[in-house]
């Protein structure tokens, strides 16, 4: 999916209320990249905040609804490799429950054992490879071992 439809479709099911009228929903976008989220947030908010009264049933912060019911994966990772890049990317997300780690196998490109990409701040890992999981897909915690 490209970024333009990725964006459009995550506007759509905020303003358009799928959120409201599903408050515990979690969506996840797969292969999408996660570069795009910081500015499609501060647009969106920023609209919202213009046309808000139009759609009474987005009745807080589009970022937050969000960042409580959107993840995406890391795979691909469309951020710089250099320095700090993903930890600046995540810090903009003001959240690092959205990732999720996702492998990309079985395409032919997978990545094996260094499907964890560059950059991933080392403290992010436990959510990143299991927590965050657990808090998307309820159903888990009933196979989880602590």
């Amino acid at each position: 999916m490209s970024c333009d439809v990725t964006i459009a479709s995550s506007s759509a099911i905020v303003t358009e209320g799928v959120f409201a009228k599903f408050p515990t929903l979690k969506v996840v976008l797969l292969e999408s990249g996660v570069t795009w989220l910081p500015s499609f947030l501060w647009r969106l908010q920023k609209t919202w905040k213009g046309v808000r009264f139009e759609i009474p049933w987005v009745d807080r912060l589009p970022a937050e609804i969000i960042r409580d019911q959107v993840r995406l994966t890391v795979q691909p990772l469309d951020a710089p490799e250099e320095g700090n890049a993903v930890e600046r990317i995540i810090d903009h997300f003001r959240s690092d429950d959205m990732l999720l780690w996702a492998s990309d196998w079985p395409h032919w490109q997978f990545d094996g054992d260094a499907a964890i990409p560059p950059g991933i701040p080392e403290s992010l890992l436990p959510k990143l490879m299991r927590e965050n999981a657990l808090a998307t897909y309820q159903r888990l915690r009933q196979g989880a071992v602590a």
